[in-house]
């Protein structure tokens, strides 16, 4: 993807606990998709899983910003640390999008949303 330096940047979060099974069709969703003209990163908060979801994330999305709790928070804490971090690590991030692990997205289904909040 490929973008100016003037376009939005976009956060996308999504919180895992124990949906290994899931998360290689909704990472491969997200990072397929085409969302030219937007600066997108891609967060996965981990909720302490016990079923490989963190080695899964770090082996095969090493594009994907790994943020691991030590105990499962639930998805509104999971959702509060990944804020917390992406804020701390990326404080230009101009929007933020909650994903859970169970979603696949559809190519292009980013940039209407932002076109949305930027009219």
């Amino acid at each position: 993807m490929t973008a100016d330096a003037s376009a939005p940047s976009v956060a996308v979060l999504i919180v895992c606990y124990n949906g290994r099974e899931h998360l290689e069709e909704c990472l491969e969703s997200v990072l397929a998709s085409n969302d030219a003209g937007l600066h997108r990163r891609i967060f996965l908060v981990d909720n302490a899983s016990t079923d490989g979801s963190r080695e899964f994330v770090r082996d095969r999305f090493p594009q994907v910003q790994l943020i691991e709790s030590n105990s499962n928070l639930g998805f509104a804490g999971g959702n509060n640390l990944g804020w917390q971090a992406i804020r701390r690590q990326h404080p230009d991030m101009e929007f933020l999008v909650l994903l859970n692990q169970d979603t696949r997205v559809a190519s292009g289904w980013l940039t209407p949303l932002v076109e949305f909040l930027t009219a």
